[in-house]
């Protein structure tokens, strides 16, 4: 293909620009938020003659018609961003945390935004010729900002997920709970329920570093203490992406309970549960907004909104009794492909950029 045919898009991640400002070789590993906004949907993209486009990760020595910025919105993201502006080139911001407000319960040291990364994210916001917010809820409060505000939610490379096998046969219902173990103090919020229900559940826990828990109280480390004890509970390392869609692919339930007293909280994508979703489990989860978007596309059986501890015993008891049929796991997947693939958000994240490439900033 001749990519010099295509308008070539950079992509600037994180803290890329302060590491690594100068190296011949650029850093392309990929991490969770990369997977979710580039590095799945870049080739579909790349190997589209159609799409006109050409994604890569931002090299400083190449010239691009526009620039997407991830999680990167420091003085020197700041500073190429007004550079390329100034020269008529379109800027995105892609928004994937609630940045712009402070507000709520803080459950660990350092899990609310700083009043730094408030301002950067709002210079940011204001500044770009157009935002993607990653979450409904992070795209309206963007749109204070900034006129040109899409939303375009976390994708999922179907391809990837592991094709439909007979699961392990458990007397147990196998759950799997995915993410940073800073953020395993979530579970506290359904622990009476899970030691009701400890005689019929299996907990699979995907994480990493366990000795970030310093960061939490004293009183929540005792409470998740006594909390693995009462179940059986299996915690392994994160290895990967396919080993996480293998894991899941050998589960009943993907669960995904959250505190939602803050406003980092209530930013949150659906990605937590549509990986799982892709596997054919079933979801149950807390009503973050972004999960109820989920629901709402839906045909009601392939994920449980629960918004109190009484709809997370009802949740368990209602598939202790009916169990999880083939065809709601079937819908699960369905439902991930229909709205959260690769193939839709790689089409619909070109038509946003070429949107911008055709009214360039003044």
């Amino acid at each position: 293909m001749n990519v010099s045919t295509k308008k070539r898009i950079g992509w600037v991640i994180t803290d890329q620009l302060d590491v690594m400002p100068y190296w011949p070789r650029i850093n392309t590993g990929v991490s969770g938020i990369s997977l979710a906004r580039l590095h799945w949907i870049m080739p579909r993209v790349n190997n589209d003659p159609g799409s006109g486009l050409y994604y890569e990760v931002f090299k400083p020595w190449r010239r691009y018609d526009g620039l997407v910025f991830l999680k990167a919105m420091g003085d020197k993201a700041h500073r190429l961003a007004r550079r390329y502006l100034k020269s008529g080139k379109p800027v995105i911001f892609d928004a994937n945390v609630n940045y712009y407000e402070i507000d709520g319960v803080e459950h660990y040291d350092g899990m609310l935004p700083t009043v730094d990364q408030k301002k950067a994210a709002v210079a940011m916001t204001v500044g770009a010729s157009a935002v993607i917010g990653d979450s409904e809820f992070i795209a309206e409060r963007c749109r204070t900002h900034n006129q040109s505000v899409f939303w375009l939610p976390d994708n999922v490379e179907m391809n990837q997920v592991p094709l439909a096998t007979n699961r392990c046969k458990a007397r147990r219902l196998r759950l799997v709970w995915s993410g940073e173990a800073l953020k395993l103090f979530e579970l506290l919020l359904i622990e009476e329920c899970l030691r009701r229900f400890s005689d019929h559940i299996h907990l699979v826990l995907v994480t990493g570093d366990l000795s970030v828990l310093s960061r939490w109280s004293e009183r929540y480390r005792q409470r998740f203490r006594r909390l693995i004890n009462d179940l059986s509970v299996e915690i392994t390392p994160y290895r990967g992406i396919e080993h996480l869609f293998a894991t899941y692919s050998q589960a009943d339930i993907v669960i995904s309970p959250r505190f939602l007293d803050n406003s980092y909280n209530l930013g949150h994508t659906e990605w937590k549960i549509t990986l799982g979703m892709a596997c054919g489990c079933l979801a149950i989860a807390s009503p973050v907004p972004s999960y109820r978007t989920v629901f709402d596309r839906s045909s009601g059986g392939e994920i449980m909104i629960c918004s109190t501890p009484a709809d997370w015993t009802a949740a368990f008891d209602a598939i202790l009794v009916g169990g999880i049929s083939k065809e709601t796991r079937v819908l699960s997947t369905q439902l991930v492909n229909q709205y959260y693939s690769s193939e839709v958000l790689a089409k619909d994240h070109c038509r946003i950029v070429r949107q911008q490439l055709a009214d360039p900033p003044n």
